[in-house]
């Protein structure tokens, strides 16, 4: 089944690079938070209330620039990893991506308030905002960074697999797929106001 859907190619990875894929969430993970905190960035008010202020959450906006700068890494192969290592490692990263998420939303919600219902605190949440670090690292725009900059740089590692892959006979469409997603996640990040003003994890 795996070759009739065209993907053979992803799952042969040796011992190394599929434990290396595994991980490699955890690694973007980390360095995107490092990243945001560091960066410079715009204090913005949202539109949910803070119910310990009184006043709209502030929300530190630096999208673009870890956006940029993600972009620039990648494309320098400063880290060493091949151009298309996001895409060769897409099946561990899913499974990696996939268990570490489980892991820190259990951590995040432990000791929260619970409604009694296990159907009714998936629904409404269990948590009304995350924020850390004195407000400098929201987690509803710290997971709209990762996802966006991750889309794109998924996009753009699969179109330098399939250069290396096919050479001159490469399809110009596959680029032109990847330059209009990186296009739409740099649009996003302007201003960022899509991110800033969509409910928060609470009223999703």
């Amino acid at each position: 089944m795996i070759e009739a859907l065209g993907i053979g190619h992803l799952f042969a990875l040796s011992r190394t690079e599929a434990i290396a894929g595994f991980f490699t969430p955890l690694a973007v993970f980390a360095v995107f938070l490092a990243a945001q905190l560091i960066l410079p960035a715009r204090r913005v008010p949202g539109y949910v209330i803070d119910p310990e202020t009184g006043e709209p959450r502030p929300y530190r906006l630096n999208g673009i620039l870890v956006f940029a700068l993600a972009l620039a890494v990648w494309a320098s192969g400063i880290t060493g990893l091949p151009l298309d290592w996001f895409y060769r490692s897409a099946v561990p990263a899913v499974i990696g991506g996939t268990v570490f998420s489980a892991v820190f939303t259990v951590l995040a919600v432990r000791g929260r308030r619970k409604t009694g219902s296990l159907a009714a605190d998936l629904w409404h949440g269990r948590a009304l905002e995350i924020a850390l670090f004195g407000g400098r690292f929201d987690v509803k725009m710290y997971l709209y960074v990762v996802g966006g900059t991750m889309f794109a740089l998924n996009a753009l590692s699969g179109a330098a697999y399939h250069y290396e892959r096919f050479g001159a006979d490469a399809n110009p469409g596959v680029f032109l797929y990847a330059a209009l997603f990186t296009f739409y996640v740099l649009d996003y990040f302007v201003f960022e106001r899509v991110q800033l003003y969509t409910y928060d994890l609470i009223h999703e």
